[in-house]
């Protein structure tokens, strides 16, 4: 059997503007690449940029979310971590080998800033029905 060639693979950033035209950050790498392919089928797949949450949006969600309900409940903040992640996000279901099914939790760190910010409106959310006060980001002075 004949092995496969690698895929190549090629990531570009772009925008769409307002009339549907999508504009490519860095042309000269592009029309390079394009140049590299010529005569060749490629695919292109377009799709909405990823922003990964923020290293800033997480310390917060541990350091003030987690530790003020962590104070509140008795519960260490990783308990409630696995709480909230059982409460607010989506799970899924993963079929083994020999047909026994598990349901797999979601993951904050595979969320988007958006995604990550609806999940954090959850928990505040969560704890002010509970009459814990959580302080905004805006409300937070840092301490050295």
């Amino acid at each position: 059997m004949a092995s496969e060639a690698p895929r190549l693979r090629a990531l570009f950033r772009g925008q769409v503007t307002t009339d549907g035209t999508l504009i490519i950050s860095e042309q000269s790498r592009w029309r390079g690449w394009l140049a590299r392919h010529r005569s060749r089928v490629i695919t292109v797949a377009v799709e909405p940029e990823y922003q990964p949450r923020s290293t800033r949006g997480n310390r917060y969600y541990w350091g003030v979310c987690l530790s003020a309900l962590s104070e509140w409940s008795g519960h260490d903040p990783e308990e409630l971590h696995e709480a909230f992640k059982r409460m607010f996000l989506p799970c899924r279901t993963v079929s083994m080998p020999g047909g026994k099914t598990v349901e797999i939790l979601g993951s904050t760190a595979a969320l988007d800033t958006k995604a990550f910010a609806e999940y954090l409106d959850k928990v505040i959310l969560f704890a002010a029905e509970n009459s814990v006060y959580i302080p905004a980001p805006g409300e937070i002075v840092e301490v050295a």
